[in-house]
């Protein structure tokens, strides 16, 4: 009871800003970009900087709710204290004169991955999809060394925006830490009987099989979404939460290869393992990329622009023409994917009879015409074609060195040409700050690694000295050493 009194002292405590109907302190909102159950999500401008942000409000029922109240700020100190390219960026967070509470975000211009799943309703092409979940993963193991769990992984929470310094030119965003738990905070939990997710994506301990919410939990969250990104659909359908948290809980996803045979081997079984019932089964989120990161490497770039379906279907699914289509109409667009190819197939059956009656003419005048001497036709030179190697850290600017001569070549984001077919060659990353990572890179082949790097533990503090009796700040009561205490900020801002 003393502790939840005295977080919501330190709450009340930040500056209150005040609102009007157009306006969040310095902030001027444009409009809402969206509503949920616990707030608003507006687009805003800092009138001094001209800046675009978006402001997150949560509402004031809400907000009087101790929980709920330290759920929001937990979100706000989670985001703020770990940085990496895939996560939102928090700017400001405090409360306003009506009681509500607001935190200030980067804005962000894309679309979620749930808007890109509806224009591949079979599933994305499969280079796609392993770029897309190694950056989450990439992502997540940053936050997941800061001791937070997300809890709430699912393809709303995951935006798309351009980035030409990353593979593809998009890099995945990853939102809402709204229910994110600090896993060394033993004073932010869950409702007793509460279940927190999104039954969907909800993983087997959070539904209440055993095992404890960890960093695990979210590898099962992203596995659902990387099944779903491969075959359209999720693994477990239902219409009822508690039917979800049953399957999770006991049912066995149905075979990923079954629903899409040209996935790969490895990639399926790697799936497979995320959803494992059992957390220590499931890759942790650094492990995952890693294994992700040498299956792109693999993986053809034509390939992820061409997906697999014919030039006029992929029209129609990837493009994009017309307004959105939803629900039933999604049948029509199948339809008309399936005419267009019909259309084509007639179009190619006309230009194999006409080139078939060209051949016969010509062959008849080759019988008719004596014979001539043949000519030696010289077989033209293939063209070389550019193998290079791509190596990127996270975060960036480490140095690439090599790891039999020990010389540095270069900082990463680090781009060359691959060495001789058959030989390998190892390399070290090095960052101050961070644990060195070896990595290896096969000649002949392109290979393009992402490599997240391990922060190094922070040493021990020393022993603050000991004050003396005589100490005029030792001389205050313990009562009024509490009550001092209880009131500094919980935040800085």
């Amino acid at each position: 009871m003393m502790k939840t009194e005295r977080f919501l002292r330190m709450a009340r405590a930040r500056t209150k800003t005040p609102r009007t109907a157009q306006r969040i302190g310095a902030y001027r909102l444009v409009r809402l970009l969206g509503e949920g159950g616990m707030g608003q999500v507006f687009e805003a401008i800092q009138d001094r900087l001209e800046k675009r942000v978006a402001i997150k409000v949560l509402k004031p029922e809400m907000a009087s709710d101790v929980e709920m109240l330290k759920r929001f700020f937990t979100e706000a100190k989670a985001v703020s204290a770990v940085k990496h390219p895939g996560l939102i960026d928090v700017y400001e967070f405090g409360e306003l004169d009506d009681g509500s509470a607001f935190m200030v975000m980067e804005f962000l211009e894309g679309e979620s991955l749930h808007q890109r799943l509806s224009h591949y309703p079979a599933g994305l092409p499969i280079p796609m999809v392993i770029r897309l979940v190694r950056q989450v993963a990439a992502a997540l193991s940053v936050t997941h060394q800061a001791k937070i769990v997300h809890r709430d992984l699912k393809p709303d929470n995951i935006m798309l925006v351009k980035d030409s310094e990353v593979a593809g030119g998009e890099r995945c965003k990853i939102l809402d830490f709204g229910i994110a738990k600090l896993a060394n905070r033993a004073d932010v939990k869950t409702r007793t009987g509460t279940v927190m997710g999104t039954p969907a994506y909800m993983s087997p301990e959070q539904c209440g099989g055993p095992g404890e919410i960890s960093d695990r939990t979210d590898v099962y969250s992203l596995g659902i979404i990387a099944y779903e990104l491969l075959t359209g659909s999720p693994p477990f359908v239902a219409e009822e939460a508690m039917q979800f948290i049953g399957k999770h809980m006991f049912a066995t996803p149905p075979p990923l290869q079954e629903k899409r045979p040209d996935v790969p081997v490895q990639l399926a079984e790697l799936v497979h393992r995320m959803l494992a019932k059992e957390p220590a089964v499931r890759p942790t989120a650094n492990q995952l990329a890693g294994v992700l990161a040498k299956l792109g490497s693999t993986a053809s770039a034509q390939e992820e622009l061409q997906p697999p379906w014919d030039d006029d279907a992929t029209r129609v699914y990837t493009k994009g023409e017309g307004p959105e289509l939803r629900g039933p109409s999604s049948t029509l667009r199948r339809a008309t994917g399936q005419s267009q190819r019909i259309l084509g197939l007639r179009r190619r059956h006309v230009g194999l009879i006409a080139g078939a009656l060209v051949l016969t003419g010509l062959f008849g005048l080759a019988l008719r015409r004596p014979p001539a001497s043949a000519k030696m036709v010289t077989p033209e030179k293939p063209v070389p074609v550019s193998v290079k190697w791509s190596v990127r850290s996270v975060p960036s600017g480490a140095k690439v060195v090599d790891a039999l001569t020990q010389e540095p070549i270069a900082e990463t984001p680090w781009t060359a040409a691959a060495g001789e077919s058959g030989a390998a060659r190892k390399l070290i990353l090095k960052l101050d700050g961070y644990q060195d990572a070896e990595i290896t890179l096969q000649g002949g082949q392109e290979e393009s690694v992402e490599q997240s790097l391990q922060a190094l533990p922070m040493p021990p503090r020393a022993a603050k000295p000991q004050h003396k009796a005589g100490n005029a700040k030792n001389k205050l009561p313990a009562y009024q050493l509490r009550e001092k205490n209880a009131k500094l900020p919980l935040f800085k801002l």
